[in-house]
């Protein structure tokens, strides 16, 4: 059996270089995590994952077009789950 997780904390930052504040991304959380199990041939394995498991809001990125256009950001996909099965044929 594995288990395996990462955890992220950030605080405020910006996506360009103009430092605007339409498309600056606030602090947040995150955590995903995973456990698979193999059997003792080696043969099967079953993986469970979530991702954003805190399920935080935030851009991933973003454009600041406000003088023009407005402006345009990328949100992290919301909390999601897995699970996997692989069979090795060798």
């Amino acid at each position: 059996m594995a288990v395996g997780a990462d955890y992220a904390e950030k605080s405020r930052f910006f996506h360009n270089l103009c430092n605007s504040a339409v498309i600056a991304t606030t602090g947040y959380e995150s955590l995903n995590a995973q456990v698979s199990y193999e059997t003792e041939d080696g043969r099967w394995r079953v993986t469970a994952a979530g991702t954003n498991l805190t399920d935080a809001v935030y851009w991933q990125g973003g454009f600041d077009f406000s003088a023009a256009l407005g402006d345009a950001v990328y949100v992290v996909p919301p909390r999601m789950w897995s699970l996997a099965l692989r069979y090795s044929f060798e």
